[in-house]
C-alpha cells in the first residue's frame, strides 16, 4: 500500500503540494477526473485519488480481463475526452461501429490518464485504501475539507470530487436470512466468486439486466455443463443494438418544449419514439443529447411515474452488442439457460440445494444462487456517503436516489441547502439530479466541468470559478 500523507495542512511543509484535490474513486468517473484536473491545476497542486484497487480508470465495469464482457455502446462513443469521442477507437484499432471488450477500455484510461500525469505542472498520487469520512476544516482562515480513510489516517484537501461510481447490488431482505451460506454468491463481482460453481450445477442468476449477462456468459462459456435460470419480475433481458448500429439521428424526435407541452408527457413521448420513421431505437437515441435536460424539466410526480416504469426504458436504453445477444440465444436454445419471470419472496436453505419461492408460490431449486440486480442507487449505499449524510454534509439525491447537488455545477449540497464547501460529485451517485449519468458520455463531461472549475478556484480565477469561491 502506498505512504499516506502527513494530515497537516500542506502549505508551508517542505517537498509536500501547496495545494492537493482529493478524487474519492479511481474508477471510470474518477480517472476521467483525475485525468481534466491533471491537465488544468496549476504547478504544484497535487491530484490524489483515493482507490483501493491495483490500477486506476478500471472499477468495477472495466477492470474485468474476460474478453467476452463488452462494452454496450459503439466504440466510436467511448473516448474519455469531451471534445474526442473516438478517442478510444482509434486507440484500439477497432472498427467504429464494434463492442470491444470492457477491459480493453480501462486499460486505455489507465494509458491516457498516465499520459496527462506526465504531462502536468501538478501531480498524481494514487493511494490504496478506502475514504470513510468527509470532516469539514477552517485552519487558519483556508477552508476546505479532510479526508478521513479506512485505518483512521486523515488527508488535507482544498476540494474533494465524490467519483465512487456505482455501488454494489443491496442484498434483499428476502436473501438475507441466507446471505452467509457458501452457495450463496452475493458479490458476483469479487476476484475468483465464480470460481466455486462447480460444473453442471444448476445455478439461479437473480437479475436479468446487464449484470446478469456478464454472469451468465462467464459460467457458461467455462462450465459446459452447467444450466442457468435467470429470473426477474419481467424475466427481459436487455434489447440489441441493430447490426450494424447506425449514428444516431441530429435531429431529435422532440425537444424540452415540446415535451413538456404533451397531454401526457410520458405516453406522448413514448408514442413518438415508437413511431419514429428510422425505428424505435433511433427515435430513443436521438433523444440522448436531451436526457438531462428532460430529466431537469419533470416535476417529481412524473419523475416517479418514470421510475414507476423504469425497467422498460432500462431494457430498451441499455442494449445489448447483437454479437453478444446471438451467444445468449442460442444458449436459451441449446437449453442451457433459460429466462424466467419469477418475482422472488424467499430463499431457504434445503439439504438439496437452494429453495427459492415466488411472490405466486412458485418454487424453483437450485445448487448455487448468485445475486446480479442492479446497484444500490440508495443515497447512504457507501460507507462514506452514509456518513456524509450523518454529519449534514451531504443529503439525500432528488426521489431518494443518490446524493443531492447543484445541477449546473456539480457541487454538493449539504442538510441545508447550501453548496458552498470544495466538494463536487459526478457520476453515478447523481442519479436523482440528472438521471442519465452513468455512462462515459455524461461522465467525461462532468469530468471536465469539475476540473474547470476546481483548477479555476485554486488559481483564484473568480471569473471562472464563479461558483467556487476562491481561498
Amino acid at each position: 500500500m502506498a505512504s499516506r500523507p502527513d494530515p497537516v495542512p500542506s502549505t508551508g511543509v517542505p517537498g509536500s503540494p501547496t495545494r492537493r484535490v482529493v478524487v474519492v474513486g479511481g474508477g471510470a468517473s474518477g480517472g476521467m477526473t483525475a485525468m481534466q484536473l491533471l491537465g488544468r491545476v496549476a504547478a504544484g497542486v497535487e491530484v490524489l485519488v483515493i482507490e483501493p484497487r491495483e490500477t486506476l480508470g478500471g472499477g468495477i465495469a472495466y477492470s474485468t480481463s474476460a474478453p467476452w464482457h463488452r462494452i454496450n455502446v459503439p466504440a466510436r462513443t467511448m473516448g474519455a475526452l469531451p471534445d474526442d469521442p473516438d478517442d478510444f477507437r482509434r486507440w484500439t484499432g477497432a472498427e467504429p461501429a464494434s463492442f470491444p471488450p470492457r477491459g480493453a477500455w480501462g486499460a486505455y484510461l489507465a494509458a491516457r490518464l498516465a499520459e496527462a500525469a506526465r504531462g502536468s505542472t501538478g501531480s498524481l498520487r494514487h493511494l490504496r485504501t478506502t475514504a470513510e469520512r468527509l470532516v469539514d476544516r477552517d485552519a487558519g482562515g483556508r477552508a476546505g475539507i479532510d479526508v478521513r480513510l479506512a485505518g483512521g489516517e486523515t488527508i488535507v484537501a482544498d476540494a474533494v470530487v465524490l467519483a465512487t461510481g456505482n455501488a454494489l447490488p443491496p442484498v434483499p431482505a428476502w436473501l438475507a436470512p441466507v446471505r452467509d451460506d457458501p452457495r450463496v454468491v452475493v458479490d458476483a463481482w469479487a476476484g475468483g466468486a465464480l470460481d466455486v460453481v462447480g460444473d453442471a450445477e444448476r445455478v439461479a442468476i437473480l437479475g436479468t439486466g446487464h449484470t446478469a449477462v456478464d454472469v451468465a456468459e462467464t459460467i457458461l462459456r467455462t462450465r459446459p455443463r452447467c444450466h442457468l435460470v435467470a429470473v426477474s419480475r419481467h424475466g427481459e433481458l436487455p434489447r440489441v443494438h441493430e447490426d450494424p448500429p447506425r449514428v444516431r439521428p441530429s435531429t431529435p424526435v422532440f425537444d424540452v418544449e415540446a415535451f413538456r407541452g404533451f397531454e401526457d408527457p410520458l405516453a406522448d413521448g413514448r408514442a413518438r419514439i415508437a413511431t419514429h420513421p428510422e425505428g424505435w431505437r433511433q427515435g430513443l437515441d436521438s433523444l440522448r443529447p436531451l436526457h438531462q435536460a428532460l430529466w431537469l424539466g419533470m416535476d417529481d410526480g412524473l419523475r416517479r411515474r418514470f421510475l414507476d416504469g423504469r425497467r422498460t426504458w432500462e431494457v430498451h436504453r441499455s442494449r445489448l452488442a447483437a454479437e453478444v445477444r446471438r451467444e445468449l440465444d442460442a444458449w436459451v436454445e441449446a437449453g442451457r439457460l433459460e429466462l424466467r419471470p419469477f418475482e422472488v419472496r424467499s430463499v431457504a436453505a434445503a439439504d438439496d440445494g437452494l429453495r427459492l419461492t415466488s411472490t405466486d408460490g412458485a418454487v424453483l431449486l437450485a445448487d448455487r444462487v448468485v445475486l446480479a440486480t442492479g446497484p444500490d442507487e440508495r443515497p447512504g449505499a457507501t460507507p462514506l456517503l452514509r456518513a456524509g449524510i450523518e454529519d449534514g454534509l451531504l443529503r439525500p439525491g432528488p426521489l431518494g436516489l443518490g446524493i443531492d447537488a447543484d445541477p449546473a455545477t456539480l457541487r454538493v449540497l449539504d442538510a441545508s441547502g447550501s453548496s458552498g464547501r470544495p466538494v463536487h460529485a459526478l457520476g453515478p451517485i447523481l442519479r436523482g439530479v440528472l438521471w442519465e449519468t452513468i455512462a462515459v458520455p455524461e461522465i467525461r463531461a462532468q469530468a471536465a466541468r469539475s476540473a474547470e472549475e476546481i483548477g479555476a478556484a485554486l488559481r483564484g480565477d473568480r471569473r471562472t470559478a464563479q461558483h467556487l469561491p476562491a481561498d
